[in-house]
């Protein structure tokens, strides 16, 4: 995996991205590190993105999940887009709370990618993901 890789490709192909973007003034403003085989971001989630009160929308949850899996491919050089998400809701992620996700390459075949990603709050995983991911192409 390699850092400036992933901050490459992510400049230049998601800057406008509303969970990561450079260029997205109210996106969630995720950055991500590499740590042993897996990105990771540490970050705390603004009231504005709540469902419930003091709870994180769900689908923001999943856009976190997929954003983190969506680098762990930049992080190998690869552009990729999300064919399949599959998100399981453990318990709410709770609003203005240090929030950790991490996603890592499950498998790869002829261009698709599995990948998983979980989202935890201290000790406690409270959502995670599979995605499945097709290698991008100058048409996709």
């Amino acid at each position: 995996m390699n850092l400036e890789l992933m901050q490459q490709l992510s400049q230049e192909v998601h800057s406008r991205c509303f969970a990561c973007g450079d260029n997205c003034n109210e996106g969630l403003g995720l950055r991500f590190n590499i740590e042993n085989d897996k990105v990771a971001s540490i970050f705390k989630i603004d009231k504005k993105y709540q469902g419930y009160n003091g709870i994180v929308h769900g689908g923001i949850t999943a856009s976190i999940l997929d954003c983190a899996m969506v680098h762990c491919l930049f992080a190998l050089g690869i552009k990729a887009l999300t064919i399949e998400l599959t998100t399981k809701y453990r318990h709410a992620i709770e609003i203005e709370v240090e929030t950790e996700v991490n996603a890592w390459l499950v498998s790869e075949s002829h261009g698709l990618y599995s990948l998983k990603a979980q989202i935890c709050q201290g000790n406690k995983t409270k959502a995670e993901a599979t995605g499945r991911f097709y290698r991008a192409t100058a048409n996709s």
